[in-house]
């Protein structure tokens, strides 16, 4: 970031009739009318007669020094005034450096780096083995960074937040990203996610910064329950690849193109509750058989997974040329990572997958089929939603 000149803080316009008055006075005058601080050195004298309408602060500054062969510089937000051969001496290169004890040299040095004022030749080199600054520039400008120097260099507390709610561990580095937006050098951040701690070292003010963020981000995140039934549907005859859905009351339908077999996604329901009736009214008929019904419960964008099936030994050869058993699951299984929305609804990525061994052999190992879908969805709470097709 260019940070502005002491020049652009001030938007008064100069009016001045001075006649005969000490230079000094005249400065002063200025001074008092914009708000700025000004110190004179001792070989600022003389008296100057004036006449000053409408002009920036700037332009009248640069008059009566002009006039009174003077100078000026900026140092730390103060402009001093002098004789020329004086102001030199403030203006000429020279080189500091800056032994660290608690920041990091390349760390410091970035936030240094934004503080350089547009046009200023101010150098920094950082030096990470031995964690010091090397800067090179004018007095006034040298100055001017050894207050920030000072304010980054603070001396480090640590601070152990105690976080209410648990901590996952996908969620870490996702912490870690936000926290780095006040403590910029991450390895100062620790999260210990079994004792729910966050662990931070910084300054008094980098520590109250992020004590601020965290009441931010603990905070519960809801529960919801998902209950699925995985339902098998027996097809006889070509009347029944469609079924006809519908409820006891003859204004209440269901529109869209919604057919057992292979069931097409879509469709809008004028009435909640209407695929459920459907169901128990196809098993009623003998029609469906109910392969599993789990209830699961999960928090808000944590995900879940329903399992229903068996366990299956397949001989691995490693690539060492060893023989061992690795069991893999086979049957039906779902992937559920609910996400509550500030309108109510909620949004699922679900993933149904309907594994089992073939008949087939190769190489003496059996094949598994494999039928899945990937879908989101969208839906009320306490609404059914078909998935088919499996």
């Amino acid at each position: 970031e260019v940070k502005k000149s002491i020049f652009d803080t001030v938007t008064e316009t100069i009016n001045l009739n001075l006649k005969e008055v000490e230079v000094v006075d005249a400065i002063r005058a200025l001074s008092e009318i914009s708000g700025i601080d000004i110190v004179l050195d001792d070989s600022v004298e003389g008296k100057i007669t004036l006449n000053l309408k409408d002009k920036t602060f700037k332009d009248s500054l640069d008059l009566i020094t002009k006039l009174k062969g003077l100078d000026y510089t900026e140092v730390t937000g103060t402009l001093i005034i002098a004789k020329k051969d004086v102001i030199e001496s403030y203006k000429k290169p020279i080189t500091r450096i800056y032994e660290l004890k608690n920041a990091s040299a390349e760390a410091a040095k970035g936030i240094l780096d934004g503080y350089k004022t547009e046009g200023s030749k101010v150098n920094i080199v950082a030096d990470a083995r031995m964690n010091i600054l090397i800067v090179t520039g004018t007095n006034e400008e040298i100055e001017k960074l050894e207050v920030i120097i000072s304010t980054i260099d603070e001396e480090l507390l640590t601070r152990t937040f105690k976080i209410d709610n648990a901590i996952y561990k996908e969620e870490i580095e996702g912490i870690k990203s936000m926290l780095s937006i006040i403590v910029p050098e991450e390895d100062r951040i620790n999260i210990d996610s079994r004792q729910s701690e966050i662990i931070v070292k910084g300054t008094k003010e980098e520590l109250d910064n992020v004590a601020t963020m965290i009441v931010g981000l603990d905070k519960r995140a809801p529960q919801i329950m998902i209950q699925a039934k995985v339902i098998e549907i027996t097809l006889d005859g070509e009347k029944d690849l469609g079924v006809k859905w519908f409820s006891g009351s003859g204004d209440s339908k269901i529109e869209g193109q919604l057919t057992i077999g292979e069931i097409t996604l879509g469709g809008s329901f004028e009435r909640s509750g209407l695929i459920e009736a459907t169901l128990k009214a196809l098993q009623t008929e003998g029609k469906t058989n109910i392969l599993s019904n789990p209830k699961v419960l999960t928090l808000d964008g944590k995900e879940a997974k329903i399992l229903s099936g068996s366990k299956i030994p397949i001989r691995i050869i490693t690539p060492d040329g060893l023989e061992t058993v690795e069991y893999r699951d086979v049957g039906l299984s779902m992937t559920i990572t609910p996400r509550l929305s500030s309108d109510g609804l909620i949004t699922m990525d679900v993933n149904p997958k309907i594994e089992s061994l073939g008949e087939e052999l190769i190489q003496g190992y059996p094949v598994i089929n494999s039928r899945e879908e990937k879908v989101i969805i969208r839906a009320n709470l306490n609404e059914t939603v078909v998935i088919g097709g499996l």
